[in-house]
């Protein structure tokens, strides 16, 4: 047991450490690129998308689903993929969305955030400097639970016939490599 509290730790030490890592990243490539432009996708204040557009007309759209449990809202610290993008002449889209902190545990809300949000790329594609048949999506974490829930979403709901997506790119994370064992102590007993 006190091993595994101990990798517990360690892991949530490492955590830390890579979310700062990812903070300064971002921070650096602010710096380089510039600030992104920030555009409301939906009803409330929090439902804002950071967008670094392609320098071409016409460019595919990269929107990312970032993670953090389902709680974390910040997107500026996980925005150091944009370059890559930016680069490549890709535009890239980081959604901001209601953390499940707000919703008392529900993430239907944030699911809608991100159909939602998706949905308006799709929709102002073209005045973003982006193709509509050109999104592609990605999610890291809880953000990949998101993404894939978004695709599997009734979409004719928004107004589309299928998910407005050509690709998807999906990165879970494992908090412990250990829990796959049954003596690990968030391993579930069945």
């Amino acid at each position: 047991m006190i091993k595994q509290l101990w990798m517990m730790r360690m892991t949530n030490l490492s955590m830390r450490r890579v979310v700062r890592r990812m903070e300064r990243a971002s921070l650096l490539m602010r710096s380089r690129v510039g600030e992104p432009q920030v555009f409301s996708y939906g009803p409330s204040g929090i439902e804002r998308m950071y967008y670094y557009p392609a320098s071409v007309a016409g460019a595919p759209i990269h929107v990312h689903v970032h993670g953090g449990a389902w709680k974390q809202r910040k997107v500026e610290g996980v925005m150091f993929p944009a370059e890559m993008f930016f680069a490549s002449e890709i535009g890239f889209a980081s959604l901001y969305f209601i953390s499940v902190d707000e919703t008392n545990g529900d993430l239907e809300p944030m699911l809608e955030q991100v159909c939602r949000a998706l949905a308006w790329i799709a929709s102002h594609a073209v005045e973003l400097d982006g193709s509509p048949d050109r999104l592609y999506l990605s999610g890291f974490s809880s953000g990949a639970h998101l993404a894939a829930t978004a695709i599997a979403a009734d979409w004719e709901l928004l107004g589309f016939h299928h998910v407005p997506c050509k690709g998807v790119v999906l990165a879970l994370l494992a908090e412990c490599m250990s829990c796959i064992r049954s003596d690990c102590p968030n391993a579930q007993n069945t």
